[in-house]
């Protein structure tokens, strides 16, 4: 009876504190690409691909754990620059005199991110083409799982 009981300690201890699943930062990363560059309402303007957590660190100590997670990606544009500038001239000519003013600071707010992944674009290798992408997250753990607090560009290393 005495092992049966260590037994579940040691299981509920070691349950209680795994890493993330991989997949779950994956979809971080994703949704976290999704909401900056595929909201604009231009269709997909990024993809995601070899997506690899390639080290990770499980800090047991902090209350709640948190677990940093080293990854890196493929991140592909999609689109060319044209269409982004094109849709930019359109949404120009599609101004109205009566347009509310909720209306014109989405505009705003959408051409500033039309104008921020152009910026983004013009850093990187081209549409079409793959660009290394390195990260750091920071995860949280809950009462309902792992969630992502933080994202750092690179491999932060002063942790």
């Amino acid at each position: 009876m005495k092992i049966a009981t260590v037994f579940f300690v040691i299981i509920f201890i070691y349950g209680c504190s795994q890493k993330p699943d991989d997949s779950l930062i994956r979809q971080h990363v994703i949704k976290q690409n999704d909401e900056q560059y595929n909201t604009l309402g231009l269709g997909k303007i990024v993809e995601i691909k070899n997506f690899k957590v390639a080290n990770g660190l499980l800090n047991l100590k902090s209350e709640p754990e948190v677990y940093t997670a080293f990854v890196q990606y493929d991140f592909i544009f999609l689109k060319d620059p044209n269409e982004l500038v094109f849709e930019l001239r359109n949404m120009m000519n599609r101004r109205s005199a009566g347009e509310n003013v909720g209306g014109i600071i989405n505009n705003i707010a959408r051409g500033a991110g039309i104008l921020e992944t152009l910026l983004q674009m013009a850093l990187s290798n081209g549409p079409g083409k793959s660009n290394i992408v390195q990260e750091t997250i920071t995860l949280k753990k809950g009462d309902r799982g792992w969630f992502a607090t933080d994202t750092q560009p690179g491999w932060q290393d002063n942790l």
